[in-house]
């Protein structure tokens, strides 16, 4: 409950913030005026709008002039976050609301362009406007690359007065809605039926799609990492309920031998474990309550001073997780209490009646052990591909673990000649074979689950950070001609900027697939498919690209094929073989997917829906594009730039980029605390584990003492021993942890797979250190105290 406390409010802190980039929880945008029916409807679901229209147009300053975008805002702008502008004597302001009739806001560089200052007057069209402030920052300035730069913002009220929009211009408006979630929801309801080919509803993922997918990541990784602990605990209760059954079985044949009936045994045991839970659940919701305020205080610096109400799920599923704990991990070793016989009281050696059938190789507890942890796994990631594959981590880990075992008994007859204490270890760990490979499983599962935990804080994150470098581009160039590109390399070179590369860019919309018109057989929801799209060409697949699926081009050659990005191909629902047509230019151009790939959106590189090979579309006009990091301290470089390309359109993405930056770090950081959770978890299993088989090993102990063997020799024996299961443990946690990593990067993170070869070296000895440890802590009794003592104890 605790986790997913502060998981939820979190993830709502973070997608909050991010929907300052849209100015809005939600958006229409379109060609017209927004419909009033579209109006009232919002105010019907009580939701708050505001209108915005957008276009380039010419701004004058006495005689100098320059193409800008100007964005004619109404008064309730911005519905999200705030506009921050600079006042006349350097003061920075935070305006939520549009300028005042008559007023503008201007880029800073374009009064350097145009040579004014703040208090002067510009002309957009044939309207004055005095320019009151200068513009810093606009929540929903990285829209589109539609969006000019440098910016212009004046009231909405006084775009008509401009006489710049007409009927035909090039013009494109958007209405802002911001309301409660779910009236935010049902007004979406109601509107897409409205909506026409020319409307495109904007959210998140849709307007900035690296923010959305950095909020997924964000809250997979720190999901995860909370599963990871509550499967720990499970494994805690599987534990101490298995010792529960071991040290009741002569309760119970007693009890029988009274003529107690195994279905009175049977009620008598549910409703134990039904109190147990209840004792265990809502105590649980009170120290999680109060946990997550824990987690909250120690990332106060982090996060926003409100944050949103969490609501009822996290109690749910908190109270979900420990019913089903108790009926997966703790009903199946007390039910079997069932079938102690009770000739047990006569004779101890009698074990409960053997399972039948199926269960006789599958042990129930097993079976229904290792699907609740899949099915925790589910709910807390909260994705199926990651639950299966951590649960196909584990598998292989109890592979591993089978394997270790094996070769651990067969080393046993080739040591069984060495020192005394080594043969006392060997003999145990061969004599008890399944409650050895027991303890390689808990033992190495817990360690496992530990490495995976500790590799999403310390490597997957730093590696996620390493795609979002202190050099990240925050600036593209569009619109680049073929013969400005010599003059733009040498500037550039003149200042040391590199660029991420230059590439052709051409425009085309895809219109059929495989001889069908898309649009009749895809589902609207497919934006893609209602506009025209950058298409590209390379003999050579294209930095942060990584092949799916399919073949790409040798260089040189020329065919009709096209590689298309993973995500669109599967929402158009192709794949390689399939054929597509496109329309650029007024022509249809076929091809065939021949190859799919995967990008990474979040490092601001140019990337293409689309990569044809030279030769198919390279005969239509084309302009470049590229991208480049350029420090905030050299930023007046852009002006230079600017008047050296005047037709070449420059788009500023700081504030996505620390956006980004920004949920890396929080989420790094609630994952550190959520890491410690994992490691009480950890600990408990482990003390579970070493206490479910103490009992059998103090008996048996006090067994040997009493026969004269030496206090020296049984030390000896369960240190060498708890080594041996600590270190095999550690190889077992180690290969399953990196196989889990190496999963969770190619699978689900999208990243290039980076080894770890760290923790084959420290796991293991970690693991015969804490293993030993706890191992002779608790067994010290056997050395310490009179054998007759610990079998009246334990016997």
């Amino acid at each position: 409950s605790g986790i997913t406390l502060f998981t939820e409010k979190l993830q709502g802190a973070l997608v909050s913030e991010s929907k300052v980039f849209l100015a809005a929880d939600l958006v229409v945008q379109s060609p017209d005026y927004p419909e009033p029916e579209w109006l009232e409807k919002a105010a019907f679901f009580d939701l708050h709008t505001a209108i915005t229209a957008t276009f380039p147009s010419m701004v004058f300053a006495g005689e100098d002039m320059y193409l800008s975008s100007v964005k004619a805002v109404s008064s309730a702008y911005p519905l999200r976050g705030d506009v921050e502008l600079l006042a006349s004597g350097g003061v920075v302001e935070n305006a939520v609301s549009g300028p005042a009739s008559g007023q503008a806001w201007v880029d800073l560089r374009l009064l350097n362009l145009l040579s004014i200052s703040i208090g002067d007057e510009i002309h957009v069209g044939e309207k004055a406007f005095t320019v009151s402030h200068s513009l810093q920052k606009e929540p929903d300035a990285g829209g589109s690359f539609s969006s000019f730069a440098p910016r212009v913002i004046i009231p909405f009220d006084d775009l008509a007065a401009t006489a710049v929009v007409m009927p035909g211009s090039r013009v494109e408006y958007r209405l802002l809605l911001a309301g409660a979630l779910e009236d935010i929801q049902e007004y979406r309801y109601w509107l897409k039926p409205h909506l026409q080919k020319k409307h495109r509803l904007l959210d998140l993922e849709e307007s900035q799609p690296a923010i959305s997918r950095s909020l997924d990541r964000a809250k997979s990784f720190m999901l995860l990492s909370g599963s990871l602990g509550v499967v720990l605990a499970s494994l805690a209760i599987a534990m101490a309920s298995r010792r529960y059954f071991v040290r009741h079985q002569d309760v119970i044949a007693i009890m029988k031998t009274l003529g107690a009936k195994p279905a009175s045994i049977g009620q008598m045991i549910i409703v134990q474990l039904l109190i147990i839970a209840v004792l265990g659940i809502l105590p649980g919701y009170v120290v999680g309550y109060l946990s997550h305020f824990g987690f909250l205080w120690l990332l106060s610096d982090l996060l926003p001073a409100s944050l949103p109400s969490a609501g009822w799920k996290p109690y749910l599923s908190g109270g979900l997780t420990g019913l089903l704990c108790v009926m997966a991990f703790a009903l199946p070793p007390f039910w079997q209490l069932k079938s102690v016989l009770p000739l047990r009281v006569l004779r101890r050696d009698m074990a409960i009646h053997q399972q039948n059938g199926f269960f006789r190789f599958l042990p129930l507890e097993v079976l229904t052990g290792g699907s609740a942890i899949f099915v925790l796994m589910l709910i807390y990631a909260g994705d199926l591909k990651m639950a299966l594959l951590v649960f196909a981590g584990i598998l292989a880990a109890v592979v591993v673990a089978a394997i270790l075992a094996f070769l651990l008994f067969a080393l046993v007859r080739t040591l069984r000649h060495r020192g005394a204490s080594l043969r006392l270890a060997l003999s145990n760990l061969k004599r008890q074979k399944q409650q050895t490979l027991l303890q390689l499983v808990i033992f190495g599962l817990s360690f496992m689950l530990l490495v995976i935990a500790v590799l999403i804080r310390t490597s997957l994150i730093a590696e996620w950070k390493l795609q979002l470098p202190a050099s990240t581009p925050n600036y593209f160039l569009i619109n680049i001609a073929d013969h400005q590109i010599p003059a733009l390399n040498s500037m550039l070179a003149e200042k040391s900027v590199l660029t991420a590369g230059i590439y052709p860019m051409v425009r085309g919309r895809l219109t059929h697939i495989n001889g069908i018109e898309a649009t009749t057989i895809i589902s609207e929801d497919v934006d893609e498919l209602y506009r025209e799209l950058n298409l590209t060409w390379s003999d050579k697949l294209l930095a942060d690209n990584v092949l799916e699926e399919g073949d790409w081009w040798a260089a040189g050659e020329s065919g009709n094929e096209v590689s298309i990005e993973q995500r669109l191909a599967q929402r158009l629902g192709v794949k390689p073989g399939d054929r597509l047509t496109f329309t650029i230019a007024e022509q249809q151009i076929d091809v065939v997917i021949s190859s799919v790939r995967s990008l990474h959106w979040e490092r601001m590189q140019p990337n293409f829906y689309f990569i044809f090979p030279p030769g198919v579309i390279d005969r239509f006009p084309a302009s470049y594009i590229t991208s480049f990091y350029l420090p905030k301290k050299d930023r007046l470089f852009i002006n230079q730039l600017i008047h050296a390309f005047p037709t070449v359109t420059f788009f500023e993405i700081d504030q996505l980029i620390e956006r980004v930056q920004s949920i890396v770090e929080k989420v790094t950081a609630a994952v550190e605390w959520v890491l410690w959770l994992v490691l009480v978890s950890a600990a408990l299993v482990l003390m579970a584990s070493v206490q479910a088989s103490m009992d059998r090993r103090l008996h048996e102990g006090a067994i040997l003492r009493a026969m004269g063997a030496s206090r020296k020799l049984l030390l000896g024996g369960l240190i060498i021993e708890f080594l041996i299961i600590g270190g095999l443990s550690g190889l077992l946690a180690a290969s399953g942890g990196e196989i889990t990593a190496y999963l969770l990067q190619t699978r689900v993170f999208n990243m290039a797979y980076q080894a770890h070869w760290w923790v084959f070296a420290v796991t293991p000895v970690f693991g015969m250190l804490v293993i030993a440890g706890l191992g002779v802590l608790r067994a010290s009794r056997v050395v310490s105290v009179s054998p007759l003592t610990v079998l009246r104890e334990v016997g």
